[in-house]
């Protein structure tokens, strides 16, 4: 995982959010954790680098995140998200489960089908052998957004998962082809502790609707504490990086 990181130093990614700002909880009375998750949704770029405190937090990384045993016969993964931290921290979370995932920061031709990797590498995105897409719904300005991008996901026959936080931009990524929303912290947390199983969600996309929705209640139960606190510190860990 540490030499994967080395590899985007060119990466415009400049911090907007400072290390006192993200100590503190401000009027809405949010965590670091929760700052670090909103910056992470929408907003590229909006962290901080890591240091004292975050770097102490982001200690508490379970051991059996980076160890998880992998399984033949998974489906591969297109993920398309800009966010250098979040896209690192989704990968590592797929790896782990035992997919191989194609990370993509944009779309910038739909026909043909191509996308940039984070090292600036333009490939092609319909070759056959992913079969399901993970979409964000806002991939920075100039860039074609999530809502354009889910239809020809379709057409290349891709289940897709929305990641948004916006509710309207995950409808409108549904209406346009998409085939399940999910918050992006629900799908995230769902991920890293196995929750969501992708050859069912193939099989079935409504069980992997049913397993999001329900994540998404069962995360504020005493029972999904350790794992959400496991995800916010595996996530501070990836978004203070320097890229």
């Amino acid at each position: 995982m540490g030499q994967e990181l080395n590899n985007f130093q060119n990466v415009d990614y400049t911090p907007k959010l400072t290390n006192a700002e993200l100590l503190s909880t401000g009027a809405d009375n949010k965590s670091i954790a929760s700052k670090l998750w909103d910056a992470a949704y929408e907003h590229k770029g909006e962290i901080a680098t890591a240091a004292g405190t975050l770097a102490a937090t982001a200690a508490i990384i379970s051991a059996a995140a980076l160890t998880k045993g992998r399984y033949w016969g998974k489906p591969n993964v297109l993920l398309i998200e800009d966010t250098m931290g979040m896209g690192m921290a989704y990968k590592q979370a797929l790896t782990d489960s035992g997919h191989k995932v194609t990370w993509v920061t944009k779309v910038n031709s739909l026909k043909p089908f191509t996308g940039v990797t984070a090292e600036g590498k333009e490939i092609a995105l319909s070759n056959g052998r992913n079969r399901i897409a993970f979409l964000d719904g806002d991939l920075g300005k100039g860039n074609l957004e999530g809502a354009q991008i889910a239809g020809t996901l379709k057409d290349h026959k891709f289940l897709t998962i929305t990641t948004s936080t916006q509710p309207t931009m995950n409808a409108e990524m549904v209406q346009k082809g998409a085939t399940v929303a999910g918050r992006k912290d629900v799908v995230y947390v769902s991920l890293l502790g196995d929750k969501l199983d992708l050859r069912s969600a193939i099989r079935s996309p409504s069980y992997a609707q049913k397993t999001l929705d329900e994540m998404q209640l069962a995360l504020k139960t005493d029972a999904l504490k350790p794992l959400r606190k496991r995800a916010d510190a595996t996530l501070m860990d990836y978004m203070t990086r320097q890229y």
